[in-house]
């Protein structure tokens, strides 16, 4: 049976109710491509060989590495990540990720938790 649940040194990913993964960043973190890498085998292991739908909470994180972003830019494990901010701090290192990173899969941010979930969820 695969684990409904992974924590990692910064961050704690579980599947949510509704159908997507989800990762929230600890306060403070600081996110290196180590931390990418841990992200990524917690996707592969909660996602149990399909892709699945990612909801990535930025607003506790400081800072997002070249090397995570590289990393995660590279992943075909997801389907789609919804960035859900809220500071001009997340929204900063959310915007600078999809504008510099040129991400694999569709990727938008959002301030309202509700409409990020709505588009993870929606048929495309």
């Amino acid at each position: 049976m695969e684990p409904d649940e992974v924590t990692g040194t910064q961050f704690r990913m579980y599947r949510a109710a509704a159908g997507y993964l989800r990762v929230d960043w600890f306060d403070g973190a600081v996110v290196t491509g180590q931390d990418a890498h841990a992200t990524l085998q917690a996707v592969a292991s909660l996602a149990d060989g399909r892709l699945a739908p990612l909801l990535v909470d930025t607003r506790s994180a400081l800072s997002v590495s070249r090397e995570a972003r590289m990393a995660y830019a590279g992943s075909t494990l997801v389907s789609r990540v919804a960035l859900y901010v809220d500071s001009p701090l997340s929204r900063i290192i959310a915007n600078f990720y999809i504008g510099q990173s040129g991400p694999s899969v569709p990727v938008e941010l959002f301030t309202d938790l509700d409409d990020a979930q709505r588009w993870l969820l929606d048929d495309h």
